[in-house]
């Protein structure tokens, strides 16, 4: 987001960016139509001024437009310690609760076929039997079931509007 001071300085950058490639522009015709050395040597010297010049306007610009580009740009460079803390404290609590919400599955026997054939267990959620590879169920760190079959895992995570597990 740029900021409404920031706009007039994006404006005024763009229009020295534009100055400079011009006179650089101009500088690196006269180099090359220049014959005796003195004047091909200032001409390059003038040349390679005004290039650097553009580089350096080039990146304003970049510095400028990066807020609008990376969320926070400009002010991640500038955040002091208390604010960084505080960013990251965010962070950190946005992917606790994610990971509070979320079904984490972890496979027995490392298939995630229905059709496979590992012998017979016995669902804990829905107490039929399955022949397919068991799978232990986790929301956030309390384990939900030790012992589940893949049907009752693929009505969990589509409740919970994640991908499922078993196909």
């Amino acid at each position: 987001m740029e900021t409404i001071m920031e706009k007039p300085k994006l404006i005024n950058a763009i229009a020295v960016f534009n100055y400079i490639n011009d006179k650089a522009k101009f500088y690196n015709d006269k180099w090359n139509r220049a014959r005796k050395m003195e004047t091909i040597d200032k001409h390059f010297e003038t040349y390679k001024m005004y290039r650097d010049f553009s580089y350096r306007a080039s990146e304003l610009i970049f510095s400028l437009r990066r807020n609008e580009k990376f969320g926070d740009g400009r002010q991640w460079f500038e955040m002091d310690g208390k604010r960084f803390k505080e960013f990251r404290a965010e962070i950190k609590k946005e992917r606790r609760l994610k990971f509070e919400q979320n079904y984490r599955v972890h496979l027995h026997f490392m298939s995630e076929s229905l059709r496979a054939d590992y012998g017979t267990f016995n669902c804990d959620n829905c107490k039929r039997e399955f022949y397919h590879s068991p799978s232990t169920v986790f929301k956030g760190s309390e384990k939900k079931h030790s012992n589940c079959c893949g049907h009752c895992v693929n009505n969990m995570m589509n409740w919970n509007k994640q991908d499922e597990v078993y196909y």
